[in-house]
């Protein structure tokens, strides 16, 4: 599969061979919860002059997959490429730009170093993630509370349509419930990879939360149907599971998340976190 894929990515990407030095495997096809409606989620690292357009920073700021840095300037320069369609998403970063990711311990790429060798489809350039357990933990918080955020900001989205739900630190995408339920799942999932990270030095169960993400999806069977009233039965799911990974990770660090919860989850979405997503939008 790494020969066929590493082939594809190029011819998708539009570069050559020796442009596309590492690809990785995440999201469900990573973890044991995909099916055969899931797509490929693969993140690349490029070399910087291999002819792809580059983007900044702000699109993963601005959803949720990038808490704020522990420096003004640490992605400076920043260098990101995107190409999607049904079957794939491909997220391409120079090589300074991924080790930036590493940095400031930001999830998604910290994953990419604890994947199983069927999940590399190449490793050309080795990277390290050297981040103290304090950056750690204000990072994998940071984006789970974005996570919930994003996901609160959904469901009243869904049911009003009269005032604005975009804030000056998040945007929302058209309304799918699959989606936003998913971002509860991966609000759980980031504070599990914390605890694994600060416990272990690694990550070694990548499929942590999946019961979860099925409790979540149970909920509600037919998820087009769901709309912002149903937010206080997901959250009577949601806050039990949240509260213990919480607990969990904060019995491995002294200090507070980087932001804070409401204890009453149940409430009204948007009331639900602290993070300045949301707090804008009160």
């Amino acid at each position: 599969m790494s020969t066929d894929w590493n082939k594809r990515l190029c011819d998708i990407m539009g570069i050559g061979s020796s442009d596309l030095l590492n690809a990785y495997v995440i999201g469900s096809q990573s973890t044991s919860d995909a099916t055969k409606e899931s797509d490929m989620d693969i993140v690349v690292v490029l070399s910087d002059d291999c002819g792809v357009k580059w983007r900044n920073v702000n699109w993963l700021r601005r959803h949720g997959w990038v808490a704020p840095p522990t420096s003004p300037k640490a992605f400076d320069n920043f260098k990101r490429c995107y190409k999607g369609c049904d079957e794939y998403d491909i997220w391409g970063y120079s090589k300074q730009s991924f080790q930036a990711l590493l940095n400031e311990a930001v999830p998604f790429a910290v994953g990419c170093l604890f994947l199983d060798e069927s999940s590399v489809l190449k490793s050309t350039v080795s990277f390290s993630m050297t981040a103290p357990p304090a950056v750690v933990f204000r990072s994998f918080t940071g984006v789970s509370a974005l996570h919930l955020a994003r996901a609160g900001m959904e469901f009243h989205a869904s049911s009003n349509t009269t005032k604005p739900v975009n804030s000056n630190v998040l945007d929302i995408e058209r309304w799918d419930p699959y989606k936003s339920v998913k971002s509860l799942y991966f609000s759980l999932w980031y504070l599990e990879l914390a605890r694994q990270l600060l416990a272990d030095g690694s990550i070694t169960y990548r499929s942590a939360c999946v019961l979860s993400k099925k409790a979540l999806l149970k909920v509600a069977p037919d998820l087009s149907q769901i709309t912002c009233s149903d937010w206080k039965t997901f959250m009577s799911v949601f806050a039990p599971l949240h509260q213990k990974a919480l607990s969990d990770l904060t019995t491995l660090h002294e200090g507070d998340p980087l932001w804070c919860y409401q204890k009453d989850l149940t409430a009204d979405p948007i009331l639900s976190c602290c993070c300045p997503a949301c707090l804008a939008l009160r």
